[in-house]
């Protein structure tokens, strides 16, 4: 009877054992596919920067290349009016 209970014990604690190593296994795989999934998130927010840059810099020149023409515009008016 002793020996009943030593094996049924022994065998929970390794049933135990694999539950463990298994959820183990489990959380290192959540956390591995969850840095995945972050990396992937900072390479699409980083693009997503280097596009916003880009369109900052052509809205720049574009304004530039506006305020000439309005300048050169106001002086051709200043111009007419003086005649």
């Amino acid at each position: 009877m002793l020996q009943a209970r030593l094996l049924n014990a022994e065998e929970r604690l390794k049933l135990q054992g694999i539950k463990d190593s298994s959820s183990q296994e489990g959380i290192t795989s959540q956390t591995a596919a969850g840095n995945d999934r972050h990396d992937k998130e900072i390479d699409i927010l980083q693009n997503t920067i280097s596009e916003m840059e880009l369109r900052i810099d052509i809205q720049k020149k574009t304004l530039a290349a506006r305020d000439a023409s309005i300048r050169k515009l106001v002086e051709m008016l200043q111009v007419c009016s003086t005649f």
